[in-house]
């Protein structure tokens, strides 16, 4: 997938454009970069279905959300568990006839060791939740994202699916099949007002980045509500007739 630079003749919406009415689906929500999108969801009116494994930092964004007045709904799902992600699907369709856009911002960073010797239970896992959980998710949700008169999906990408690493093994092969599954369906969904795109967030001050660069300071890099311009823009009217992009979010930042 080719990378797609800013267009100056975007409209980037602000922290204060509202999206009441919208509906949203985040996975990754209780952390990172996936939560510090849904808190910005909320924060400009948006209803949010918050998606993550674990229970215990769904609530903590959820009490977070409520604290505001907001409207969010937590839901645990470990997303390597296909068959769940269609009971999800199936509540999230209860509380909203359509969904507006959904961010697969869910990830699994594994060891960072030689292909050679990759476990291949560790291969499978990493596989499962950044790629595999990517389409299964996409897939249960598409028929309330086609039902909205406009939708958008983001898939989180990274620099690791554009240009393979040595060391980075599974996870960069679940990202460059991301990047992959985004063209597909771009492709796919062209005569659709579902469009999607794939976003590389940079370096960024994540526990995940922390993990993986372990002798880097964090401060070097942007905390994740630096790099919220292109989400703001993606997952809103603005960005109508973009599609099956390969998106860096450090060209959207304010210089």
């Amino acid at each position: 997938m080719t990378t797609t630079t800013f267009d100056p003749q975007w409209h980037i919406p602000g922290p204060d454009e509202r999206l009441e009415g919208g509906a949203f689906v985040v996975t990754g929500a209780s952390r990172g970069i996936g939560r510090a999108i849904a808190l910005d969801l909320a924060r400009r009116g948006a209803s949010v279905v918050l998606v993550a494994k674990k229970r215990a930092g769904l609530e903590a964004v959820l009490d977070i959300i409520e604290g505001f007045g907001g409207q969010a709904v937590a839901v645990d799902v470990d997303l390597g568990d296909h068959e769940k992600l269609v009971a999800v699907a199936d509540a999230i369709g209860q509380l909203h006839p359509q969904i507006n856009g959904l961010v697969n911002a869910a990830a699994a960073l594994g060891p960072m060791t030689a292909l050679e010797w990759t476990d291949l239970a560790n291969w499978r896992r990493v596989i499962d939740v950044n790629l595999t959980g990517t389409f299964a998710m996409t897939r249960v949700l598409m028929p309330l994202l086609r039902k909205a008169p406009w939708a958008s999906i983001v898939n989180l990408s990274a620099a690791q699916g554009r240009q393979g690493r040595a060391w980075w093994g599974a996870y960069s092969a679940a990202k460059f099949g991301v990047e992959s599954l985004t063209q597909t369906w771009a492709q796919e969904l062209e005569k659709t007002e579902v469009r999607i795109n794939a976003v590389d967030p940079g370096p960024t001050q994540t526990d995940m980045r922390q993990r993986a660069y372990p002798g880097e300071m964090p401060d070097r890099n942007p905390p994740p509500e630096q790099i919220l311009p292109i989400f703001r823009f993606l997952l809103s009217p603005a960005s109508r007739g973009v599609t099956g992009r390969a998106l860096n979010a450090r060209d959207f930042m304010p210089e």
